[in-house]
């Protein structure tokens, strides 16, 4: 007996074994067929077709056919996209320095980013740059794209330069490396009143938290009363940084996240000890392209009544990706969980109509005049941790104080003209810079620089004739000539301060941040933030 039950054991062991084995291959073989019809269908279209195809092409379009069925979210990146897309993530690429734009046909240097290689090397802004590794870049009909190109077809970390110095008549040859050059998170930091710090984040990079602390300790957090947090045109980044600037605004112990998912295993935030601003006023300011790790922060805020959020309802991206690295060097971004801010609320749009719809659905917000109606916030409210205010789900992050565009700000006629401002701003200051070198500090560039009679007719004397009517349009629009004004001046600034200065110049006259700071200057804070 003891050996007939022995044997029956073995043998359902075996049994077993070979079952799975069974089931387990039959996997394998659906999974290899259903793979190969794949393969086969590329390979007929590839020998037999009766037209030339590109098979890489073919390939892009199939991936891009199956994440289509996903969400708006999960992408394909190519293997030369890869490099570029990661370090927009981590805040820096490898370059000489400089930018440069196409002036009469010549190249001119626009900006010159401090410390970079070409700043070392004493290049100036206004100096033509005649070559690039023996390859003419300074002749008739020469494009922006064939420049790239010209860069892009290097391999080497070293860049030829033949320069010919602003107001000079000799030109000179340099020797650029490339190196990493850093792009700050931080885009402006400064005291926009007394008492009432500014900090604008970009996006949530490798080194924002450092740089959000370094521009926190410049403001003297303990000197302030409030703090506006410009998270405009945000369109997100890493998790964790975000998670870490809004460890400095909270006390411990708060729920700042919760992710999860299917094959995720759930994961909460939560706030620690020692935050440099825990109990000063705060306003974040959101629109319609803050989007991801920047809604977390807002969302957080909102969620505990720690702060009041002012703009325009956020993008509404509460999905979760991680990159994954395939064999040929693209990778793939993959949604794999969503985010849930503290009162449990999902941001997440809806995208169960498809891409186009959902990217439709994006558009139409900028050109939205008024406020979100309360039954368009979505199915699920909430109601926040502290004073129990209603909050909704389903469609980002709607704003305590609705802030509309102004009317004029999305007319077609203001647009077509403004178009081409950047360009004649790149023209004008190449050839006008002694009217701007005299200018040592922001301060007095902003003080004294205005945009006056003989740089307006300048500007529109170079509008194409095709858009007169525009252009009558708005020069007779006292309003749309002030704004107009305002851009010149600003990207003005950019080119001198880069992006504090023209972010400095917009704030002046921005609705979002005048409301911010009237808010965080008087009762409408507390009322704000009761409900009252």
């Amino acid at each position: 007996m003891p050996m007939l039950f022995s044997g029956v054991l073995i043998l359902g062991m075996v049994f077993g074994f070979l079952l799975n084995r069974s089931s387990t291959l039959k996997k394998g073989i659906t999974s290899i067929i259903q793979n190969d019809r794949l393969e086969e269908i590329i390979s007929l279209i590839n020998n037999r077709y009766v037209d030339e195809v590109d098979e890489e092409e073919i390939y892009r379009e199939g991936i891009n056919g199956i994440l289509s069925k996903l969400d708006p979210h999960t992408f394909y990146i190519p293997p030369e996209n890869v490099n570029k897309t990661n370090d927009n993530l981590k805040g820096n690429y490898k370059g000489i320095g400089l930018e440069y734009n196409i002036i009469d046909d010549t190249l001119v240097i626009v900006s010159i980013i401090r410390n970079g290689p070409a700043y070392s090397a004493g290049l100036s802004l206004g100096d033509k740059i005649i070559a690039i590794n023996d390859v003419a870049v300074s002749r008739d009909g020469i494009t922006m794209d064939e420049v790239r190109n010209v860069l892009r077809a290097s391999s080497s970390d070293t860049i030829l330069l033949k320069v010919l110095p602003y107001a000079a008549q000799q030109s000179s040859a340099f020797a650029l490396v490339r190196q990493s050059i850093h792009v700050s998170s931080v885009d402006l930091a400064y005291l926009i009143r007394p008492g009432i710090g500014y900090i604008r984040i970009n996006k949530f990079t490798e080194d924002t938290y450092r740089e959000f602390r370094e521009a926190l300790n410049g403001l003297d957090p303990y000197a302030l009363n409030g703090l506006v947090l410009d998270l405009r045109q945000n369109t997100g980044g890493y998790i964790e940084t975000a998670i870490q600037v809004l460890d400095e605004l909270f006390e411990e112990k708060r729920l700042l996240l919760t992710i999860d998912g299917k094959t995720f295993s759930k994961e909460q935030y939560t706030s620690t000890s020692g935050g440099t601003f825990e109990e000063g006023r705060v306003v974040v300011l959101i629109d319609e392209t803050t989007a991801s790790s920047s809604e977390i922060v807002a969302g957080a805020i909102q969620d505990w009544d720690r702060g009041v959020v002012i703009g325009r309802p956020s993008f509404g991206k509460g999905l979760v990706q991680e990159q994954f690295d395939l064999s040929d060097g693209s990778a793939l971004r993959l949604t794999i969980a969503r985010y849930y801010t503290p009162t449990g609320r999902s941001i997440q749009r809806d995208y169960s109509k498809g891409r186009d719809s959902y990217d439709k659905e994006s558009e139409a917000r900028t050109t939205d005049y008024a406020p979100l109606p309360v039954t368009e916030a979505g199915d699920t409210r909430y109601y926040t941790l502290r004073n129990r205010r209603t909050v909704y789900g389903g469609v980002g992050i709607v704003p305590d104080v609705y802030i509309p565009y102004r009317d004029y700000m999305l007319r077609a006629n203001m647009w077509h003209v403004a178009n081409g401002l950047e360009s004649f701003v790149n023209n004008y200051f190449s050839t006008h810079l002694k009217d701007f070198t005299k200018y040592h500090t922001f301060e007095d560039f902003n003080s004294n620089f205005h945009i006056d009679h003989r740089i307006l007719q300048a500007f529109r004397s170079e509008l194409n004739e095709a858009f007169a009517d525009n252009a009558n349009s708005v020069w007779k629009n006292p309003q749309k000539l002030d704004y107009l004004k305002m851009l010149m001046k600003a990207h003005f600034a950019r080119l001198i301060y880069r992006n504090e200065g023209f972010y400095r110049v917009m704030n002046e006259k921005n609705d979002m941040v005048l409301k911010a700071v009237d808010v965080l200057q008087t009762v409408q804070y507390n009322k704000l933030l009761h409900n009252k």
